[in-house]
């Protein structure tokens, strides 16, 4: 073994090696020319003078091919869940280039909140904030308490790009059946908390009012403010555990 060692040291040349008491083919580190880089991590790896490199300063674009048609990627990326999309944006930029959509575990959007506020689990904001996300990827958990605004979760949700939440509390909102509907539609809600919340029909509009003191608790609502029953409220909830 020490033959071939020498022999291929005689082949390519001298070595320059970490160790301080080195063969007679070999360089001790000590004495490695100041301007001289490794060409590579290993430290028995041969140096070269830096002058004989060669930097390439031209930037070129390298663009990968993808085996499968656009249509499909198109499609793949349009139904992916969540778990499948981060997997797509860690095998290529390309994905998030096409689909720049930043998930978010849990989000809370609360009047709490002046300005929008995140960590590696959650992110919190408010309709007041100056920094709004968009195409936001809910995966988990939403809980919104707006006291201000009762059309703010109305008027958020175009900031979401998909749902796939499993606990949903909802304070003081109201929404339209449409809105509730984009929601909860990839039915994995388990634990649903809905108070003091709203839901109208498609057709009926909802006002930006304060509920009156006066007001009977139970009494009916008008033509134009008619609200969802309860059951078309639950069966878009098949796994629903606690409500």
């Amino acid at each position: 073994m020490f033959e071939n060692y020498k022999k291929l040291a005689k082949k390519h040349g001298k070595i320059y090696v970490s160790w301080l008491i080195p063969f007679d083919f070999e360089i001790s580190r000590e004495k490695t020319p100041k301007k001289a880089v490794p060409v590579s991590m290993f430290s028995t790896v041969k140096y070269i003078p830096s002058k004989q490199i060669r930097h390439f300063r031209e930037k070129k674009e390298i663009v990968g091919r993808i085996a499968f048609p656009g249509p499909i990627i198109y499609y793949i990326r349009k139904y992916a869940n969540s778990y499948i999309l981060q997997k797509l944006y860690k095998t290529c930029k390309y994905f998030f280039f096409l689909q720049p959509t930043p998930f978010c575990h849990r989000f809370i959007f609360s009047d709490s909140f002046k300005e929008t506020k995140f960590n590696y689990i959650s992110m919190g904001t408010s309709s007041t904030a100056k920094i709004v996300p968009k195409k936001l990827f809910i995966q988990n958990a939403l809980h919104v308490s707006q006291q201000s605004d009762k059309l703010a979760l109305s008027k958020f949700l175009s900031n979401f790009y998909k749902l796939e939440i499993k606990f949903l509390r909802i304070h003081n909102q109201k929404l339209t059946k449409n809105e509730y509907e984009f929601i909860v539609e990839e039915g994995n809600i388990e634990i649903m908390e809905l108070s003091d919340v709203f839901i109208y029909e498609n057709g009926a509009t909802a006002k930006n009012e304060p509920e009156s003191d006066n007001s009977e608790v139970n009494a009916p609502a008008k033509k134009d403010e008619k609200l969802v029953v309860l059951e078309n409220i639950i069966k878009y909830c098949p796994k629903i555990k606690e409500y």
